[in-house]
């Protein structure tokens, strides 16, 4: 057959629901050279078969031998994934199939064609062509022209509707800024600070009931803040008491109880003190506890479990502080629940601690606070405030998730560098104003337009 013998055609089926669409996907899938072999309704769609190289020759060879049975090959049919073995014999089902000799070639064609396709889809189900919505079909490629178009229109209303929220947001401060320049510039103050939006839609409405803010965009939102963070007492260093300090790697846990046991020998004495490493996981953390406790005179115990805390705690039972260092934990980490549970259902009650950094994003200081928080958590400890670049996102967290502070650590000087919370919030709100001061920190006017809007919707 030479040359034209080893072409092959590229046969595929489509299915849309409009002739235009179903032309449209010939043109995207063949290009402009396929020929179209049939077309007709099928149900609620039109279906065409078309062709790409295509051969009369080579189909009328096809039919003859089609209808003598013969099983040499045929050109190829290339509906997509169809086995060869599956077109390779196209033997019709019945003489009602067989095209009639006063018939054109090309409508003989169509039809033998249509059989080959039809009896491969049925042969192999794997590759039956599917009707999806509003899909058009080749072979078994689903090309959904209307999920793209939809996908795309989707798109263009989205980016239309970020463009009117920002225009909207725009003229909303603009009216702000107008009507009430003192609130506008509390706003921009509490932005600076880090405060959340949700947060400052809560300060912002407790000051407009109290009081006038003329001259006092910074004291006023300062005192709030201050007002609105929970704090608990010291009762660690007054009474003492047992409790394990929690949170994931690295926030401090090991130096934070340190300086509480530090703190406490040197106010209570050092023989009441017990200090308990349950961190097998972290090198050298248990070798660190020890080292503490030879500083400071204080015994220490290990503990793999919660079953051998059990055990160790029975052992301290004549001592006044019991200070457990756990194992750092993940709040997406699947141990977390058991060993919160393994704490808290001790025989001598266990106060837990959650210890976090300063430094850490809003979004996991919050995911942190409500994992930890499946057990009753005593208090929260804030690390790390001398490392942080603004303290805005550790605030208006634990304003939003009523999370009393109990302890502050700015350094890690043992034991001066720990503060209790109670007496320490003013403390705190300053040295979150002295970091604001920053001029990195000052908002565009576009980004307080998207803050006052967020604002309004956590009034809302």
């Amino acid at each position: 057959m030479g040359e034209q013998g080893a072409r092959q055609m590229k046969i595929k089926r489509f299915l849309a629901p409009t002739m235009r669409e179903a032309l449209k996907a010939v043109r995207l899938e063949q290009g402009p050279d396929a020929v179209i072999l049939s077309n007709q309704r099928v149900g609620d769609y039109v279906e065409i078969i078309a062709a790409l190289d295509y051969d009369e020759a080579l189909i009328n060879q096809a039919l003859r031998k089609g209808v003598a049975g013969s099983a040499s090959a045929v050109p190829s049919a290339e509906a997509d994934n169809v086995p060869e073995e599956d077109i390779a014999e196209p033997r019709l089902e019945s003489a009602d199939d067989a095209p009639s000799n006063e018939s054109p070639p090309g409508d003989e064609a169509s039809e033998s064609l249509r059989s080959l396709i039809q009896r491969a889809e049925r042969a192999n189900t794997t590759t039956e062509s599917r009707r999806i919505g509003h899909a058009h079909v080749t072979g078994i490629e689903i090309v959904d022209s209307k999920e793209t178009e939809l996908s795309s229109i989707r798109e263009e209303i989205g980016n239309m509707r970020a463009l009117l929220e920002a225009r909207v947001a725009g003229l909303k401060w603009q009216e702000k800024v107008t009507r009430d320049p003192s609130g506008a510039q509390m706003q921009r103050n509490l932005v600076r600070l880090g405060i959340a939006s949700d947060i400052a839609a809560h300060i912002c409405n407790e000051i407009d009931v109290q009081t006038d803010l003329a001259g006092h965009t910074w004291r006023q939102p300062i005192s709030a803040l201050s007002s609105a963070l929970p704090a608990t007492d010291d009762r660690l260093l007054k009474e003492g008491g047992i409790a394990a300090f929690v949170g994931p790697t690295g926030v401090g846990k090991t130096t934070t109880i340190a300086k509480i046991a530090s703190r406490f020998a040197v106010q209570q004495g050092a023989r009441d003190i017990a200090l308990v490493s349950m961190d097998s996981y972290r090198i050298g953390a248990q070798e660190q506890l020890r080292t503490f406790g030879r500083i400071i005179n204080a015994s220490v115990f290990e503990a793999a479990d919660a079953y051998e805390l059990s055990t160790v705690l029975e052992k301290v039972a004549d001592y006044r502080l019991v200070l457990i260092d756990t194992e750092g934990v993940s709040q997406r980490d699947s141990r977390l629940v058991s060993m919160l549970d393994g704490l808290g259902n001790q025989k001598r009650s266990v106060d837990l601690y959650l210890t976090l950094s300063a430094t850490a994003d809003e979004d996991v200081l919050d995911e942190t606070v409500r994992q930890y928080s499946q057990s009753r958590i005593a208090g929260c400890v804030l690390t790390k405030i001398d490392e942080a670049s603004r303290l805005g996102s550790a605030i208006s967290v634990m304003i939003r998730n009523d999370l009393p502070l109990t302890y502050l650590t700015d350094g890690q000087r043992v034991p001066d560098d720990l503060h209790v919370a109670e007496t320490k919030r003013l403390w705190l709100m300053h040295k979150a104003l002295d970091y604001a001061s920053d001029e990195r920190f000052l908002p565009l006017e576009k980004d307080m337009a998207q803050h006052y809007l967020a604002m309004e919707r956590a009034n809302a």
